[in-house]
């Protein structure tokens, strides 16, 4: 006997599901296959990541180290500026006691930024210009200038002199200048 099947909406609903679960396997595999290719290719991208953070981590070590052997300490540059400018005055004010002639007096000596300014009477221009010339012969690499001469008779004495001016540009510059304002620190 045929066998009739009044109700055809079972197989067709039978094989809709049968369809169903044939694409959601393939999609499930196709999703676990993608997830691991996504994994390998995150696992890849993280280990170049690591390796360039180590790079840079033994570069920085290696800089560190060579920073630190040739580590420049301020304090001691400061204090090496201050002894050099000390010293610089010291020498001057040596030679000026021990090489100034008898026909020189001095009247004002400041030292400024970058430079030292003296001033004083001479008995003539050629005693200012032995002296200077002498001052100058040891210090070639700054040597000191006559920057004004006024030419000055005394009636008292009836002697003629002369006022002077000399510039001498010091070789450091001084590492402590005075404030003007003491608002300002």
């Amino acid at each position: 006997m045929l066998e009739i099947n009044l109700l055809p909406w079972r197989a067709i609903l039978k094989e809709k599901n049968n369809k169903i679960k044939k694409f959601l396997f393939l999609y499930s595999i196709i999703l676990i296959f993608l997830l691991f290719f996504i994994n390998i290719l995150l696992n890849f991208i993280l280990q170049i990541y690591t390796e360039d953070i180590n790079n840079l981590k033994n570069q920085l070590a290696e800089l560190t180290n060579q920073t630190q052997k040739d580590a420049v300490n301020p304090v001691a540059l400061i204090t090496n500026q201050i002894h050099s400018n000390q010293d610089e005055l010291i020498s001057f004010f040596d030679s000026l006691i021990k090489n100034t002639p008898n026909g020189i007096s001095w009247l004002t000596l400041s030292s400024q930024k970058n430079s030292i300014t003296a001033t004083g009477n001479a008995d003539s221009i050629a005693v200012l210009t032995k002296f200077s010339y002498s001052y100058n012969l040891k210090r070639t690499i700054l040597p000191m200038n006559i920057t004004g001469i006024i030419h000055a008779s005394n009636s008292i004495d009836s002697t003629d002199s002369i006022e002077f001016k000399l510039h001498l540009m010091r070789s450091d510059f001084p590492v402590l200048i005075q404030k003007k304002s003491h608002d300002a620190i």
